[in-house]
């Protein structure tokens, strides 16, 4: 029997073509999280995407669940027994560390403040801006996001520190390496910091209000997960 492939990604007719060269014996259904028929998911025996957690209850005949999230706690207990369950760990890191990069440029420059102020039409000086060079980058989670995101600060000047769970060998992208244990000791000393962290018991209010104060006044947070703040 066939597998029947129901793809929730939004594909192109191009990005179609290539999945149904890949599995030419395949019944290929494409739909989206909001517009998939309860028919489509009792059918499908590969899914890919990210339908709603509560629709999976339907796709008792699924042999395979392809997520394109990196984190999965949205899915806990909801995918089908006997199916396997994948997720998209890493295959973002580069997009997501450029979009960390482009904030904290936005933020050094001020850029969302005088947008404000032109929109205002308000000419004036908002003060002194900060730079990437020189700057202590304190990457908290040296996954694949953070170490991407690592590597393109030292690539602007900046002295980079990872802090992990464990470690066990340099990083090219990290000037410095340290264990999560030592989060409180680094958080006075970075100009900038930057949260990369899955969403998890242990991460979620990871940066509390005792945490934020001991930053500096004028150090730039981001937060590219969920729940750490």
């Amino acid at each position: 029997m066939s597998d029947y492939i129901l793809n929730l990604l939004p594909v192109n007719e191009a990005e179609k073509q290539e999945f149904e060269a890949i599995a030419p014996e395949a019944v290929h259904v494409y739909a989206g999280r909001r517009t998939v028929t309860p028919e489509q998911l009792e059918q499908a025996t590969v899914l890919f995407g990210w339908p709603r957690p509560d629709d999976l209850s339907r796709a008792r005949a699924l042999k395979w669940f392809q997520t394109m999230w990196a984190g999965t706690e949205e899915y806990d207990g909801k995918v089908p027994e006997g199916a396997v369950f994948t997720s998209s760990s890493g295959s973002n890191s580069r997009s997501v560390a450029e979009h960390m990069l482009s904030c904290l440029l936005a933020l050094c420059r001020r850029l969302p403040t005088y947008r404000d102020a032109q929109r205002d039409h308000q000419w004036k000086d908002e003060g002194a801006m900060k730079t990437i060079f020189g700057a202590a980058v304190l990457v908290v989670g040296a996954g694949h996001i953070g170490a991407e995101f690592a590597r393109l600060c030292q690539g602007l000047g900046a002295h980079t520190v990872g802090l992990k769970r464990t470690v066990t060998g340099p990083i090219q992208s990290f000037d410095e390496l340290d264990t999560m244990d030592q989060l409180d000791q680094w958080l006075p000393r970075a100009d900038v910091v930057a949260l990369s962290l899955p969403h998890t018991p242990e991460t979620a209010g990871l940066m509390d209000e005792g945490r934020l104060r001991r930053m500096k006044e004028d150090a730039i947070l981001l937060n590219a997960g969920r729940g750490s703040v």
